[in-house]
């Protein structure tokens, strides 16, 4: 996709991630009960995940990132609401930002990649921003 939408800025593959909570700015002070939240959580033993469809996110209206939502039976979700997201997130992966000049209407002949895979862990991940671009690092990682 990305020759035909240059003005985007593509996600490296090594950089995606499922995201069913975004927390925002947290303050280090705050990361010792999120890590507890993540810990203590009932959780299945995995989770099947198949590619579901494009999201612009916020919206279409005001696309800032280019997204594949995931289906996962509602499990990704039902894990964000206990954790406590005070906003309804649909669980996907970011694949492009800076998708504002992008006319969604032309995203509908391209095909929503197909996979199936099944989860067996949820991380707390970090934002960094850095040199060579934005890093994702593990802060926990709880195996389901």
């Amino acid at each position: 996709m990305a020759p035909r939408f240059p003005q985007a800025k593509w996600v490296p593959k090594q950089n995606y991630h499922i995201t069913l909570y975004f927390l925002g700015t947290v303050g280090v002070e705050q990361t010792p009960a999120l890590k507890e939240r993540l810990k203590v959580i009932a959780c299945p033993a995995s989770i099947p995940v198949r590619a579901d469809s494009f999201l612009w996110l916020p919206d279409q209206r005001r696309p800032g990132a280019l997204t594949l939502s995931v289906y996962s039976m509602g499990q990704l979700e039902a894990i964000a609401e206990a954790l406590g997201n005070p906003s309804p997130l649909r669980a996907h992966i970011t694949i492009a930002r800076r998708v504002r000049r992008i006319d969604h209407r032309v995203l509908a002949d391209i095909e929503v990649p197909p996979f199936d895979f099944e989860l067996f862990s949820l991380s707390l991940r970090q934002s960094l921003s850095t040199l060579h671009g934005v890093r994702y690092p593990s802060v926990l990682t709880r195996w389901l």
